[in-house]
């Protein structure tokens, strides 16, 4: 993907020790795989003490939707956030993918196809719903390269913000 500059930041890479835009704010790219779109987030480790890398999914604070965490027991699965672009520090300030063609981390304990739901399953990993199945889960998005369990990272196009 091409990096886009905003301001004085390129936002695919930002893990900024202050807020340089409004938290929450969304950004819409047009390139070769078609709209994405991003949104502005503070990220909190919570409980998990972990900080959040390239690839995982993230949910929404159960106080407000600009911070967001890779903890599952820190929130809720159906508040499902989008993906983050790259690593953040806790209390920093980084983009996440809401919309569009990405990747994000699998679970690595079943096969994802093509057409399969993505629902955000533990920690930082995300897990698959057989296509025609009803989940239980809000979906992050919907296969759109097969991976097998031994491969982390799946294709996805995201559908949430």
């Amino acid at each position: 993907m091409s990096q886009s500059p905003i301001g004085h930041t390129v936002f695919t890479t930002a893990n900024d020790a202050s807020a340089v835009h409004s938290p929450g704010e969304l950004v819409e790219v047009l390139d070769s795989t078609g709209l994405k779109r991003y949104q502005y987030v503070k990220y909190s480790n919570g409980t998990d003490n972990t900080v959040l890398a390239a690839n995982e999914p993230v949910g929404y604070a159960l106080t407000d939707q600009t911070t967001v965490l890779r903890d599952l027991s820190d929130t809720v699965a159906n508040l499902i956030a989008g993906v983050a672009l790259n690593a953040i520090s806790d209390g920093y300030y980084g983009w996440i993918q809401t919309w569009g063609a990405g990747s994000v981390l699998m679970n690595n304990d079943d096969d994802a196809a093509v057409g399969m739901s993505i629902i955000w399953g533990a920690d930082g990993t995300c897990d698959t719903v057989a296509a025609g199945t009803a989940s239980t889960y809000r979906p992050l998005g919907i296969c759109n390269v097969a991976v097998v369990a031994a491969t982390n990272v799946a294709g996805v196009v995201l559908n949430l913000l």
